[in-house]
């Protein structure tokens, strides 16, 4: 439980079995608790707001990384599957590139027997739910 969550639960009123509030909340009461917990060493808040700066930084770069990444990719990839040179590999080497893997396509096979299991469930599901 977090420090705001417990600073609330202790100062909101609480509810009986009947789901009627005991008393009202007490603004003052919660703002005081609150200060309590201020943290009064500075080294330890500025710490504090570093790490989160960086982590701020962090989650941007990444982003900005990913997408370059991404972008340049797309640029480069017509260079790689230039229909020409597609054109002029032979039929094998073609199917090498272009072949799934036969992991993929032992999964693709169960899946689809899984599918159609399925189907088939869901249809005489459907029938019997008729009468």
């Amino acid at each position: 439980m977090g420090l705001v969550s417990k600073i609330l639960s202790d100062t909101l009123p609480v509810q009986n079995g009947h789901g009627q509030k005991k008393g009202t909340p007490n603004v003052q009461e919660i703002l005081a608790t609150f200060d309590q917990h201020i943290i009064p060493d500075m080294d330890h808040a500025a710490c504090e707001e570093a790490t989160e700066a960086l982590n701020a930084y962090y989650k941007v770069s990444m982003k900005t990384f990913v997408d370059n990444v991404c972008r340049q990719v797309l640029e480069h990839l017509h260079l790689v599957f230039d229909p020409t040179r597609v054109g002029a590999l032979s039929d094998e080497r073609v199917r090498k590139v272009a072949l799934e893997s036969p992991q993929t396509t032992t999964k693709r096979e169960e899946l689809k027997s899984l599918a159609e299991a399925l189907e088939n469930s869901l249809r005489l599901l459907s029938d019997d739910s008729d009468f």
